[in-house]
């Protein structure tokens, strides 16, 4: 009984971060349509700061993975709901059919996942976080730079993608995780200084992302930082 009354104040955790942004977030858009690359983006960090934020307000990790499963399944059947009403549509625009829930409940299944491996080996439950910030807020900068200011076109991958979006992504995600390890994680130690290990995942991440296909960059982009934090683990 203890057990899914925590994972329900996971859930609960999620909500109080995730929903009062997302209100905010449709009130501006139905007031003043903003640009569909910037809102998305922004619906983006939405969903991955909640994540963030459950994690680091629970005590056990089990709960957090157990939720963010539960999240996958639960999301994906709701937004199957919901993507049949004409709002929908409206509201979200998506690449390929079906975007929304197949990313989001990829991304609880991917959290849930990489998660589980990094405790398994390395006994650090928030290191999660760090990877989903070096993730989130490099590609969302990534996209928020690239698009309007890219002028630069990369020759191999996505030949969308920017040089100024990529370089985008490691300064920001570099600075951001520096800061998160620094203050929230400030026992953790590599093989190498942390500031060159988070550096080196932010530039394999840019790079995962430019090559990565669009319907499995949210899985392949943190999975490939994830690597380089146990590669470079003591």
């Amino acid at each position: 009984m203890d057990t899914i009354i925590r994972i329900i104040l996971c859930g609960c955790n999620y909500f109080i971060w995730s929903f009062p942004i997302f209100c905010v977030l449709a009130f501006i858009y139905k007031l003043k349509p903003i640009p569909t690359f910037v809102f998305r983006k922004l619906l983006h960090m939405t969903a991955f700061t909640g994540v963030i934020f459950m994690n680091q307000r629970s005590d056990s990790y089990v709960d957090c993975v157990i939720c963010l499963v539960i999240g996958a399944i639960a999301s994906y059947a709701i937004l199957s709901i919901m993507e049949r009403q004409k709002f929908f549509k409206e509201f979200f625009v998506e690449k390929f059919p079906h975007e929304v829930k197949r990313n989001l409940a990829g991304f609880f299944l991917t959290a849930a996942a990489l998660e589980e491996v990094l405790v398994i080996t390395t006994k650090e439950p928030l290191l999660i976080n760090a990877v989903i910030i070096a993730w989130g807020f490099g590609d969302a900068v990534a996209a928020l730079v690239g698009i309007p200011f890219g002028k630069h076109k990369l020759p191999f991958g996505d030949k969308k993608k920017s040089m100024e979006g990529s370089v985008a992504f490691v300064a920001v995600a570099t600075v951001l995780t520096s800061i998160y390890m620094k203050v929230v994680m400030p026992g953790v130690e590599f093989l190498l200084p942390i500031f060159l290990v988070i550096f080196i995942a932010a530039i394999v991440g840019a790079v995962v992302e430019i090559i990565a296909k669009d319907k499995w960059d949210n899985l392949v982009v943190p999975a490939a930082i994830t690597l380089v934090f146990l590669i470079l683990k003591y």
